[in-house]
């Protein structure tokens, strides 16, 4: 059986992920694969740097998110571009972790 968790933010999403979690059940985390693709995804990264320079980055490398934020959730057209981005290669990562998972 494969169940989806959606919600807003505060609705406890994380706390029943933490429960199915204890019960042995797997479990994918789209905000997990979020931060894991703003650290280490180089497609997401040059898509990034294109749009917004390096305004947006930190010193690491990594994407800073508070940047990030301040540009998508001030701006409809900008946080629809970013949702252009970001959503497909979060929908292909936990896709990939359903077919994997028993």
């Amino acid at each position: 059986m494969k169940i989806g968790l959606t919600g807003g933010i505060g609705c406890g999403k994380s706390t029943a992920g933490q429960m199915f979690a204890k019960l042995g059940w797997q479990r994918t985390d789209s905000d997990e694969i979020v931060r894991e693709l703003l650290t280490s995804d180089t497609d997401i990264h040059a898509a990034v740097r294109a749009r917004w320079g390096d305004q947006c980055f930190l010193d690491n490398g990594s994407i800073d998110r508070t940047a990030l934020a301040r540009i998508v959730f001030n701006n409809k057209a900008e946080l629809e571009w970013w949702e252009g981005v970001i959503h497909p290669s979060v929908r292909q990562t936990w896709e990939g972790a359903i077919e994997c998972e028993p």
